[in-house]
């Protein structure tokens, strides 16, 4: 019985020894990682110090790993004979939610793994934490050291650099490999070329509708890149998606096509013009939720909502006259000249701290995005950007109180565009 007792554990013990003096004998992947300060989405507020504590939290973290020889950061200098065997890791953060005394705070980033030699893009992570105490800038460090947890995993799987083909002409711009401050710090512009890169890649679907609301973008939506896409097998949910996501470069081009100046944030598709009379008919398809929109707030079934809602939608846009027929998605409905397909989805959500006389009120704000289509041949006609803010969060208990509430008033605010 005893030796039957002790063979087990002997098992164990060789196997744990086993186990780390393969950790220990394991080279790391790569010359150098160079971690890159990170940037903030438009219209994210976080402070410098919360940055800095974030940063230098996932540096540590990286350099206790075995991923590269070095792990420098963006003061450093990446030798350009180890280029082609280094990597560069970019980060932006996406959403940033401060909470408060009664609702914890939430954080989410999106890194980006490339190759230093000519920035062919290895790797995408999205990484979020929904409970979150900011109340202090060291919750920061706490954050970034488990956000490096999440980059290492996936990491360590990735093939040798060398296996990897050269990124696309047009993804691969000269590269300076020395150090730039945060404020100069690069951010990834995508193309179509990017897209059909992600795609080839197998890179997950939603992970690239995520780039595509975050990066910014010189999308050619023409009729023939569309076409051109579809015979490179994008899918139709990714092509929605570079229709209407904003044209935000991250700096003017450096040899621009024409002389005369354009918007930075002009959209591909044109905001929807504003319509004296209803419209004849309009086939409304099931709204959505963006990736990374976390909705309802309650932890409730989302289809349940979105049934609801698409319910009473349709019955508001007749009643309040935006439309003369409106029909659910596979209606059948000759194409006449006025009609059209819409489709909604929920881009974002958030809960605000309202101060209401000596009291405080949660509420929530909620923005959805509209593009509608000629039904005769799908040509997209235009974006309308709807938000619904101040609506108690007692509105969402419920998928049948929550078409209620919203529906009338999203009409309303349509009816104003």
């Amino acid at each position: 019985m005893k030796t039957w007792f002790r063979c087990p554990l002997l098992w164990v013990l060789i196997c744990l020894l086993a186990a780390s003096a393969s950790a220990q004998g394991e080279k790391p992947h790569w010359k150098f990682l160079q971690v890159k300060h990170f940037t903030a989405q438009s219209g994210v507020a976080v402070t410098a110090e919360d940055f800095d504590f974030f940063y230098r939290a996932i540096i540590e973290k990286m350099q206790k790993s075995d991923l590269a020889e070095q792990v420098v950061d963006d003061a450093a200098t990446v030798p350009p004979d180890a280029a082609a065997d280094s990597v560069v890791l970019e980060g932006v953060v996406t959403y940033f939610d401060p909470g408060h005394a009664f609702h914890a705070g939430g954080l989410s980033a999106t890194f980006n793994l490339y190759r230093v030699s000519d920035r062919r893009l290895l790797m995408t992570k999205l990484w979020q934490v929904a409970s979150l105490a900011t109340a202090h800038a060291k919750a920061f460090g706490i954050a970034g050291n488990m956000a490096a947890g999440q980059i290492i995993k996936p990491a360590r799987e990735l093939k040798p650099l060398a296996t990897f083909p050269p990124a696309p002409p047009e993804q691969a711009p000269p590269v300076t490999v020395t150090a730039t401050s945060q404020a100069s710090a690069s951010v990834e512009v995508l193309s179509n070329a990017s897209i059909v890169e992600m795609v080839t890649a197998k890179i997950p679907e939603d992970v690239i509708l995520t780039k595509i609301q975050t990066f910014p973008n010189t999308f050619d939506v023409s009729n023939a890149a569309l076409a051109d896409l579809t015979r490179k097998g994008i899918s139709p949910a990714v092509m929605k998606a570079m229709l209407t996501a904003p044209r935000t470069p991250a700096a003017p081009p450096v040899a621009p096509r024409a002389s005369a100046p354009t918007a930075a944030a002009a959209p591909n598709v044109p905001v929807m013009p504003h319509r004296a009379g209803p419209y004849a008919t309009l086939e409304l398809k099931r709204l959505t939720i963006a990736p990374g929109v976390g909705f309802p707030p309650n932890g409730g079934d989302p289809q349940a909502y979105l049934d609801a809602f698409n319910q009473r939608f349709l019955n508001e846009l007749v009643r309040q006259k935006f439309a003369a027929n409106a029909v659910p998605e596979g209606a059948n409905v000759a194409d006449a000249a006025d009609a059209y397909f819409v489709e909604g989805t929920i881009t974002g959500f958030r809960v605000e701290h309202k101060q209401v006389l000596l009291s405080g009120l949660d509420v929530g704000v909620i923005t959805f995005q509209f593009v509608f289509e000629r039904r005769s041949d799908h040509a997209p006609q235009g974006v309308m950007t709807v938000v619904v803010d101040n609506l108690v969060l007692g509105a969402f208990t419920k998928p049948d109180r929550f078409a209620s509430s919203v529906s009338h008033y999203l009409v309303g605010e349509m009816k104003k565009h």
